[in-house]
């Protein structure tokens, strides 16, 4: 390494590394020995560090623009744990760098799952890892990330790596480190994002908005010789033509359920039934609210369910636009889990768990298939 004394402004001993020298080490072509040679000197000297950078006060400095092109440490957790969550510029980076493709394959190696991980960064504003320090201190790390990411063997290649995958249907689904889906089919915008964000999370959506009672307890009111709970349809979104359950009346000789709109008017009644069950043979109007009450005739009189003060069993038909989309992904080759997460998202629980049902018969011992069990409310009874 070239020297030059410096009887200015330091002892006649003193030697200073050449203005080329600093020059080829920024640039990183001095050789490992040389480097850790002027790094010595770096955290000693701050002339030195100044004509590097005016003056440098974080690693940043010393490394140049290589900050910008790998991500940061909140970005690597975020990426071993759920890279949808980043920004599509730094999953542009991670697709094409082998190197941040290593840092998350080890960051993953500390995580019992995935969960999403918000992050905000992108490559242009990206700042480096490590907080500010002394400028002395700064040095050294930035010298020893030089030689650090110098010597380190070149990774194998990138490959498409499944940070989860599940038998869907026709086939396998799956979801890559990348937070690419493969398997999905022509996907719209928003149910490729629903899926994305499923399987990363292992959690169904949780719906906007709910039907839900305005107070009291209405479901799975416990029965007495004199009355019965109504299971379903209740707080909840339907298809056009809802299935009615409700609780059996030990004393029942026949039931009969009656449909009512929001201006109290009757809009279906079922036969005298024996079972406990009934489904409408009409379609009823989409994004429209109804409530419905079952009459018991007993050997001592009628019995019906809810009746005042109770609350009444209400529902509301799911809107067009969901209608639209459920019918779209029932024709999707692999469209159980997607029809799980609109149902889902909508507040179809019931709907939402036969879906699950199937998916459980085809991933048997699946802990994601039963992370997502888990993430929806129970099954009506």
């Amino acid at each position: 390494m070239i020297y030059k004394k410096d009887t200015k402004m330091h002892p006649a001993s003193a030697t200073h590394p050449e203005r080329s020298t600093l020059e080829a080490f920024r640039q990183r072509t001095l050789s490992p020995a040389a480097m850790l040679d002027l790094s010595d000197h770096l955290c000693a000297c701050a002339d030195c560090r100044a004509q590097l950078a005016a003056p440098p006060a974080t690693v940043a400095d010393f490394l140049g623009d290589d900050t910008t092109l790998h991500l940061a440490e909140d970005d690597i957790a975020t990426a071993a744990a759920n890279p949808a969550a980043l920004p599509a510029a730094l999953r542009t980076h991670l697709a094409s760098c082998a190197d941040c493709q290593d840092e998350v394959a080890d960051a993953r190696t500390f995580l019992p799952r995935l969960t999403l991980v918000p992050s905000h960064s992108t490559p242009a504003t990206k700042k480096p890892h490590w907080a500010l320090w002394t400028a002395a201190a700064a040095a050294c790390l930035a010298t020893a990330a030089i030689l650090s990411h110098t010597l380190r063997p070149t990774p194998p290649a990138p490959t498409t790596q499944l940070v989860a995958e599940l038998r869907d249907g026709g086939g396998p689904i799956g979801l890559t480190i990348q937070g690419n889906l493969t398997g999905t089919g022509n996907l719209s915008a928003a149910d490729a994002a629903l899926l994305t964000s499923t399987l990363a999370n292992h959690h169904l959506p949780t719906p906007a908005t709910a039907t839900a009672p305005t107070t009291g307890t209405l479901r799975g009111t416990p029965s007495s010789a004199d009355t019965f709970a109504l299971h379903a349809p209740v707080s909840e979104v339907t298809l056009p033509t809802p299935s009615f359950k409700w609780q059996q009346l030990p004393a029942a000789t026949s039931y009969r359920v009656s449909l009512y709109d929001d201006a109290f008017q009757l809009v279906a009644q079922s036969p005298n039934l024996t079972t406990t069950t009934w489904t409408l043979d009409r379609t009823l109007t989409p994004g429209q609210a109804y409530n419905w009450v079952v009459r018991a005739s007993t050997p001592h009189g009628t019995v019906q369910s809810p009746r005042p003060p109770a609350l009444e069993a209400r529902f509301t038909v799911a809107t067009t636009d969901t209608l639209a989309r459920i019918a779209a992904a029932q024709h999707q080759p692999h469209p159980h889990l997607l029809l799980a997460a609109i149902y889902a998202a909508s507040n179809m629980t019931d709907l939402a768990h036969a879906e699950l049902t199937t998916l459980q018969q085809q991933n048997p011992n699946s802990a994601l298939v039963q992370d997502l069990a888990r993430s929806l409310p129970p099954s009506n009874p």
